[in-house]
């Protein structure tokens, strides 16, 4: 990317252009495959995940579960029908990360085809909405672990002490 060292900025003011060198530009392109591998790979998870949601639901709705350890069936196809919602919604989740490391592996492809700043800051963008997604989806599990966690425990305290 040879351009001007100096370029207009928001406000007016001017700053310093940051120049990509070959190097940077090699260590992109190889993140560019394992952006690509990732974003079908959660894509694939996403599909695997909807099916297996499909198959739980369809198990709950349709199928007979068998009374177990004293519970009543219905219990079961409860299990059945959430866990199956539970799985379809995993799924979905995957889709949005696996669609923001496609773009980037897309505007890293372009990127090294033809060099330019706009590029370059697209691929860039298109990184932070994937770790700004992934960290959101990071701080929903760790509140979601830490809500089971006192759910299973007042449960648990719950049934021993109504005896």
């Amino acid at each position: 990317m040879a351009e001007d060292s100096y370029e207009a900025q928001n406000d007016g003011s001017v700053g310093p252009i940051i120049l990509l060198t070959p190097i940077g530009q090699k260590y992109l392109d190889q993140t560019r495959p394992w952006a690509r591998f990732l974003s079908i790979f959660c894509f694939a998870g996403a599909c695997l995940s909807a099916l297996a949601g499909l198959a739980l639901l369809a198990i709950g709705l349709l199928g007979h579960i068998p009374e177990s350890q004293g519970l009543h069936p219905m219990f079961g196809r409860a299990f059945g029908v959430v866990s199956g919602l539970l799985y379809i919604l995993i799924g979905a989740l995957y889709v949005p990360a696996g669609v923001f490391l496609f773009r980037y592996a897309g505007a890293l492809r372009s990127l090294a085809d033809h060099e330019t700043t706009e590029i370059l800051e697209n691929a860039l963008k298109q990184q932070r909405s994937f770790w700004r997604y992934v960290g959101i989806l990071a701080l929903i599990s760790l509140l979601a672990v830490v809500f089971a966690f006192f759910a299973a425990l007042f449960l648990t305290l719950f049934t021993h002490y109504a005896k």
